[in-house]
């Protein structure tokens, strides 16, 4: 989206990190895209689009998210760890991730452990 590509523009002129910029690709990507596209219509023909059980909704977003994502490594060589999502107003139409991106150690990424 155009708020993703000025920010990046932004961080590029500024210097700005490769960590940052992957963070807000890896949040851009996971919001707009994968949320947005694949999971949302998933969850809204399971769940309505108005309403939802918000627990029920947020675990089934977490495994598709897992399934996704884990336990590959980004091809910057960097790991892509879910710390938490939820619906902020109890409706599928937006999401709210806690999303983290840091460097791949020896180990790989290893994933961390959702409440």
């Amino acid at each position: 989206n155009l708020g993703t590509a000025l920010a990046q523009t932004a961080m590029r002129v500024r210097g700005g990190s490769s960590l940052a910029q992957s963070r807000l690709l890896l949040r851009a990507y996971v919001n707009d895209y994968l949320y947005s596209t694949i999971v949302r219509p998933q969850i809204r023909e399971r769940y309505g689009a108005l309403t939802l059980d918000t627990d029920m909704a947020r675990r089934e977003l977490l495994e598709y998210l897992r399934a996704v994502f884990n336990p590959k490594r980004l091809s910057s060589g960097m790991c892509f760890e879910l710390l938490g999502a939820d619906f902020p107003w109890a409706r599928s139409f937006e999401v709210r991730l806690d999303v983290n991106v840091r460097p791949a150690s020896a180990q790989g990424c290893p994933w961390s452990a959702l409440s």
